[in-house]
């Protein structure tokens, strides 16, 4: 009979042993209903970890799913330190990068599942995508050498870069100001180009004056002095042949004049002398116009005397 209890109570431990008290299954419930990892999920992960404490350490060791919640935890940990990350990177600007490159790094560790819970995820893109506009325009701007006629639409496009950004983008950009100290100058060049476009067509059309005042206007923009030089060698020339034309025209004096006003252009000077000399000839021959001239006339017998 004393045997008999004795395996009776033996089979009553070993059968109970098998048993899972209330605590226990609350335990196993509470973990189960985490469910995937999110952001959301703190509060289920406390209480599952609340009531995992609570139990004895044989009852703890009877809890299926201590792995699961573990797991959970650190998931949940993981994820909020990357959506802490992404949170601290602020306003962008070219000094972001190292920090946008540890968010992505901590971002691309988690599972896709992990990364799907991370609700600022699309921030950090804008982020990278935000970084990477301002380094270009940055770059384009470092890029440019100068202003010039040449380098023109090199400094449009670095502007039109800088224009599509934001406005905050743009405050980031820290060389803006060359940007924009260049697109002045390139401005400047660009009226003083059309200007000096312009003399020239005065100059091809033989209009040396006004193209003369046009260059003037210009003196320190390309070769314009040497257009002003050659401004006054087309004048000159031009009143060369008109002191021509008037010496051909038999207007002596104003011829003269006109090449005693050519000072030492071309031969000028020897062609003050052919005018004199022309202008002598010319009176030479007006004065022996002037002169009476003799009349010749028959010899006539000469009558002979009367006789008485």
């Amino acid at each position: 009979m004393k045997k008999l209890f004795i395996l009776f109570a033996l089979a009553s431990v070993l059968l109970c042993s098998g048993c899972k008290s209330k605590a226990v299954q609350a335990a196993e419930d509470a973990i189960a209903a985490i469910g995937t990892v999110s952001l959301e999920s703190l509060p289920a992960i406390v209480e599952a970890e609340s009531l995992l404490e609570g139990l004895s350490a044989s009852d703890r060791s009877r809890v299926t799913g201590t792995e699961t919640l573990a797991a959970a935890r650190a998931s949940y940990e993981k994820i909020l330190a990357v959506k802490n990350k992404i949170d601290t990177l602020g306003s962008v600007t070219l000094y972001s990068e190292p920090d946008i490159q540890s968010a992505e790094k901590m971002l691309a560790a988690l599972t896709s599942a992990e990364q799907a819970q991370v609700e600022n995820r699309d921030a950090l893109t804008a982020a990278r995508d935000s970084f990477e506009s301002i380094l270009a325009v940055y770059r384009a701007i470092e890029a440019l050498d100068g202003a010039s006629i040449e380098n023109g639409d090199e400094i449009k496009a670095a502007e039109k870069l800088y224009n599509n950004l934001s406005y905050e983008e743009k405050r980031a950009v820290i060389n803006r100001e060359t940007l924009f100290s260049l697109r002045s100058a390139y401005d400047r060049l660009f009226e003083k180009e059309k200007q000096y476009r312009a003399a020239v067509r005065q100059y091809e059309k033989g209009a040396f004056s006004e193209a003369r005042e046009s260059f003037a206007a210009l003196s320190d923009y390309g070769d314009a002095a040497d257009y002003i030089r050659l401004c006054e060698e087309g004048l000159l020339a031009a009143d060369y042949v008109a002191a021509q034309a008037l010496l051909e025209a038999g207007e002596y004096i104003q011829a003269e004049a006109a090449f005693e006003a050519l000072g030492a252009y071309a031969d000028s000077g020897a062609m003050v002398k052919e005018c004199t000399y022309r202008r002598a000839q010319a009176l030479l021959e007006a004065e022996k116009g002037r002169r009476p001239r003799r009349c010749f006339f028959p010899s006539a017998p000469i009558p002979k005397a009367r006789n008485g």
